[in-house]
Formats: structure tokens, sequence, C-alpha cells
């Protein structure tokens, strides 16, 4: 037996303190008086008793000895540990990522842990079109529908954690919470998750987390200091058979003459499964299907299909049946490319790398000085690049159009002189400007110091110095060079024309019909023109069940009463519109194809899951493994899931279901309490009737 408070042992003191009343419990003496007359009831009183005396055997005395000695404990709250017992707090965290949605269906017999808790057998009839998700809800009904003594806390994955309740006991408040979880498409933040159970249940004695997962986690949760045992339930943890649509494109190719031809289409498609597998390929020019064709693929290969002589559509769309488990992956979309190239404006002295880069970028250049006035050009300006132009220089006349199209900048909205920098590694954040370069080697001589305006983020930085800030003003697309291209050797380096074409095809995407292809629910930047009074996402198609499918229409973000530049993209896969209303009536629309995150893909590649490996003071694991005691109280937990699934031991923690020692506290306090009162009982009854029963 173990005891929780050992500052209920003062109470102690009431058991000499009860020896104490006894011992100076008065007591009469019988004594010879020669006659009553002479009786004097104070003398009596204060000759005739002795103040001290020997304890005798006293039923009542041991009775009330007994209460107190049981009081006592129960103040110090005594438990034993008991395998299997209920946890007074339980942290339950529901892994509801994109790969959840894979069904049981084609899961290999026999090679699923934890699925037969929830109901039938993996492979049975009754789990056919049960996804990991619906397996891991009824799981969790299964284990905690009456949670008992157990207050429940439940966690949701999702973009970022979601606490559903705290510390509840209600069967029903549980039940309506669970079914209420529905899949998160996008990126998910697993590491924020289990951070956040582990906040939760730092200061726990008698808690537990239960995590149920399929298992496949893009990124690791290690490192985290866990309190409390940790288990894994895996719902349907077995290997998918998986066919994915890898790319789908479309182009436009051109005759001999120069006349415009057909739309082909190319495709890649990868087989994970275990086996060879049949399957179709069927593409839609917009929702009328123009060709369907059967293909056979080995175990592992990947091949690419090509489809000729297309019809002209505003967008395209492979629709691939293989009957896998996973269908979110099984079609893309694709958009028509621009059949002209773009075009810029090039404002400088003179820059013969700039303008070579931009026309290998595919884009028609017009030169022009600064002390011009801006020429005229034939057909629409897509953006402009000002090498070393200052705008507040140019007039009226350059004001006007330089607000009305995206801008590149380069050393000119910078301010100051020219600071030299650092050789630290350069900061580089996710942008489209920014993919595939690193700047490495990359030696520039100074840079004009400047803050990051309030329309732009720092794209590439070093020891905190911006050097590329992009963003975007009054609906127009701005990028910022803070450095002179003929102070650095950037020009010289071969992902100077990678750079130039990824500034090109960002400034230039805001005339394209198609924003492209994105993760649900992550932020995309568009192109909002400045006369744009409203706008809206309608969707095309979805790729939602009936639970989990988009509204017709979703008014756009807005920002100080405008229409938002930066969008949160729809959280349903699928394909989109993205509609503009102007001042004058006129409507814009843009496609965006919604995609689940493509790392909830990998169905085959799946590696150990392993959640925290540290105890609360930083020291690693003792032998014991996952839950062991490292002496102040607290415990280290490290959750290992083997890769096939079957939730055998991995090589520093426990099986998938017992993660650790699987014990938990039994507090004994109440029964301490319960005998208490009945030996109190009994000794009123002694008291009654004297030291006899």
């Amino acid at each position: 037996m173990h005891f929780a408070s050992w500052a209920g042992l003062w109470f102690g003191l009431t058991l000499p303190t009860i020896l104490l009343l006894y011992i100076l419990k008065r007591r009469y003496t019988d004594t010879p008086v020669s006659s009553h007359l002479l009786w004097n009831r104070v003398l009596r009183e204060s000759e005739a008793n002795r103040p001290w005396q020997r304890l005798r055997n006293n039923l009542l005395l041991l009775l009330q000895l007994a209460a107190a000695a049981l009081l006592v404990l129960a103040a110090m709250q005594p438990f034993i540990y008991a395998r299997g017992a209920a946890k007074g707090h339980v942290v339950i965290v529901i892994d509801r990522s994109a790969s959840m949605t894979a069904s049981a269906s084609s899961l290999p017999t026999g090679n699923s842990s934890e699925a037969g808790s929830g109901g039938g057998a993996p492979g049975s009839t009754e789990d056919d079109a049960v996804s990991r998700l619906k397996e891991a809800k009824r799981m969790v009904l299964t284990d905690w529908g009456s949670p008992g003594r157990s207050r429940i806390t439940l966690i949701s994955m999702g973009a970022e954690p979601q606490i559903l309740l705290t510390e509840e006991k209600s069967s029903s408040k549980i039940k309506a919470a669970i079914e209420g979880i529905t899949p998160s498409f996008g990126k998910i933040g697993y590491k924020e998750t289990m951070s956040l159970a582990a906040a939760l249940t730092a200061k726990e004695d008698d808690g537990e987390i239960v995590v149920y997962t399929d298992g496949q986690w893009p990124e690791s949760a290690d490192g985290l200091p866990f309190h409390v045992p940790v288990r894994v339930k895996q719902p349907g943890a077995g290997i998918i058979d998986n066919l994915s649509v890898l790319q789908f494109g479309v182009r436009t190719g051109t005759t001999s003459s120069g006349e415009e031809a057909t739309l082909s289409a190319i495709a890649a498609i990868k087989n994970e499964a275990t086996a060879a597998r049949s399957f179709s390929l069927t593409v839609y020019a917009g929702k009328t299907p123009v060709d369907s064709r059967e293909y056979k693929l080995g175990p592992g290969e990947q091949a690419g299909y090509s489809f000729e002589g297309l019809p002209a559509a505003d967008y395209y769309k492979l629709q691939m049946d293989s009957g896998d488990g996973y269908p979110l992956d099984d079609s893309l979309y694709a958009f028509p490319g621009e059949t002209r190239s773009k075009r810029a404006l090039l404002v400088t002295e003179g820059n013969l790398f700039l303008e070579k880069a931009l026309q290998l970028a595919g884009t028609e250049v017009t030169k022009a000085a600064p002390s011009d006035t801006p020429p005229s050009v034939k057909g629409d300006l897509d953006f402009i690049v000002l090498d070393g132009f200052q705008p507040a220089d140019g007039g009226d006349a350059w004001n006007t159009l330089l607000a009305s199209k995206p801008v590149w900048s380069i050393a000119s909205d910078a301010t100051g002189t020219p600071t030299a920098i650092s050789d630290d590694d350069a900061e580089i954040t996710t942008h489209p400007v920014t993919d595939h370069i690193g700047f490495a080697e990359t030696h520039i001589t100074a840079v004009r110091s400047t803050e990051t305006p309030t329309w732009g983020k720092a794209l590439v930085s070093v020891g905190g110095v911006p050097l590329i800030i992009g963003g975007t003003e009054n609906g127009q697309r701005r990028l910022l060079f803070t450095f002179n291209l003929h102070e650095s050797d950037l020009p010289l380096r071969p992902e100077f024309p990678v750079l130039v074409q990824n500034a090109a095809d960002w400034l230039g995407a805001s005339s394209a019909k198609a924003l492209g292809r994105e993760t649900a629910g992550a932020k995309l930047e568009i192109g909002v023109s400045a006369k744009t009074s409203a706008a809206r996402w309608v969707t095309v198609e979805n790729k939602g069940d009936a639970g989990t499918a988009a509204p017709s229409e979703v008014a756009a973000e807005t920002v100080n009463g405008g229409v938002a530049s930066t969008q949160t993209v729809p959280p349903i896969p699928g394909l989109y519109r993205f509609e503009e209303t102007e001042t004058d009536g006129t409507v814009r629309s843009s496609f965006l194809e919604v995609i689940a995150d493509p790392a909830e893909s990998a169905l085959a590649n799946r590696t150990g899951l392993s959640v925290g490996s540290t105890t609360a003071d930083g020291e690693g694991l003792s032998e014991g493994g996952a839950g062991s005691d490292n002496g102040n109280g607290s415990s280290g937990v490290s959750a290992t899931v083997s890769p096939d699934g079957t939730g055998q031991p991995g090589s520093s923690a426990a099986s998938s279901d017992s993660m650790g020692v699987d014990r938990s506290r039994l507090p004994l306090i109440q029964w301490f309490a319960l005998v208490a009162i009945l030996i109190i009982f009994v000794e009123w009854g002694v008291y009654r009737r004297g030291n006899s029963l």
C-alpha cells in the first residue's frame, strides 16, 4: 500500500490525545468519613480523586483509537497499484488525418492490432466500408463511453490541436463529441497535439494519455517529456494496398506552321500494393469523359501514360478506378497553360544578366530607362521590373502604372547606406519564389538597410537582415531585393535563372485562369484586383463523402473592408472556383485544385511510431522502459509502435496496447473512511450500554 499525502500523518496526534484524556480522566475512590454531616463536596472533589491513573482494558478506548487511526490513514490518501485499473484523468487523442480515411477493407488478414477491440475483425463483412477514423471512434466509445470514475479530456488532431472535452464524465457528452469528429485533410500538427496532451497531464499523479491513430505520422513526436503513461491504440493498423496518381498535366503543342494543336495529357501512376493491380484511367474534359483505358501495374512499379487529342476545356480531370482503400489520391485536375509568354517591362540603366534570365524564363521583355516616360507596350503587361529605379522619382505617370501592376524592385525601394553582411547561412522561408533556391556560397557585398514593409515578409534573410521580401500591396504582388545585383555574385550562380523563373511565374500568376494546386487548409496568396469589391469560393467538385462535403459556396476572407489577398484554402479536397466581382459588375474566376496532404498518401512507407523519449527532468529512460519511475514522482514515457502495425514490442517500449507499465493507482480512502464510520457507530453503542456489547 502507498500513500499520496504524507501531510495527513499530522492527524496522528489525535491518538496520543485520546490516550491522554483517559489517563487524566477523574477517578473517584471510596473514603470512610465519621459522619455524613461532615461531608464536604468541595473537599471531596479536590482530594478524593486521582488525576492520573493506569490504563485498564477498556473497549470504548480501543474503539476510539481504531476510529482515529483509520481517519488518519484516510487523510494520507492511501492507494494501491492495480493492473488495468481506471485512471483518474484520461487524455484521449484521436488522429483525424487524411490517412485515417483509408478503408480497413484492404488490410491484410490478421495484421491489425487493436481493431478487434472496437467491433468485428478487419476483413469481415461488417467492416468492409469502415474507415480507420470510424473504427477509432467506435473503439473510443467502446473503451470510454462509460468512463466510470475517470475524467475524460478529448483532443482531436488537426492543423492545430482542438480540445473537445475537458475532464468530462458525462457519457452523453462524450458520445456526442466523438461522433462529431470529422477528417482533417491538410497538414496535421502531430507534435503540437502531443505536446498539448503532455502539458495537460504534467501535474497528474493518476492519469494517462491514450492515442488512437494509424501510426502514420510524417513528423516525429520524439523528445516530448511525458509524466504519465502513453498508450497507442491502432484502428486498422495494417498496410493499405494503395495505387496513387502522382502527376497529371496538360499541354498545348503547335504545328510546324505555328498553328495551335490539340491538347495532350500526361499522367504518372504508382502501385504501392504488395501485388499486381489492374485499374482504369478516365480523362474528363470538364465534366465530360473523353477517354478511358485499362492498365495493370506490378507491385512497387511506377509508369507514365499519355492521352492525345483532348478537346478544349477550362479544366481536365484524371480519375483512376482501382478499388483501393484510399480514394483521396485517385484523381487529379489539370488546367491548360497560357498559350502566350508573359510580358514584362524592365526599367534599368543596363543589366544584361537580368534581361537574359527573364528571356530564358519565357518572358517578353520591353526595356525602358529610368529617365523615360512609361513606354507603350503592345498587349497587356504582366509585371514590371525596376532595377535601381525609385518609383517616387518617376512622376505621376509612373506611379499610376506601378500601382496597377505586380512590381519587382531591385535595390530601389530600400533606403539607407549600403551595409556589408556576414557569412551566416541564409534563412529561407517557404515560398514560390524560393523554390529550389539555397543561396549557398552566394556573396553579397552590401545590403541597403531597410525595415520589412507592412505589405510583405522576409523570404530570404541573413543574420536578421532581409535580402528578399515578398507580399501583396493593394491587390498587386510585390517583390523586393534589398541588394543590387551588380554588388553580388548571384547572377553568376547556377540558381539565378531558377530564381528569375520563380519570380516571373509568381508575379505573372495574376493573369492566369488557374491558381494551381494547394493542400487543404493552407494559406494561398491571390493577386486580387484593386477593383474587386467581393469574392467567393464556389465548389465545382469535391472529394468529401456525405459527412464532409463542402458547401456550394463560401464568402472569401476580408481585411479592412476589402477582399484579402491571402486566403485560406477550402478544407475539403476537390475543385473550386475563386470568383471576384469588380465594382463595375465584371466577374473574374480562377480554378484551384485542393488536395489532401500528399505526405498522408505514403501508406506503404510506414515507420515505427515513437512518441516521447525523455523524462520530466530531461534524463533518458531507465531500463524499465515506458512508464518507469525516475525517483521524483514522474515518469518518462516512450511509446513505440512497430512499422508493421502489429503492436509488437519495439526496442525501447512495450506493446502498443500497454505502452509501459499498464497499472493505475486504486484509491483506498473511501474504504478506510467507511470502516472508521462503522467503528464510530459501534463506539456510540458501547458508550450507551457500557463496556460490553
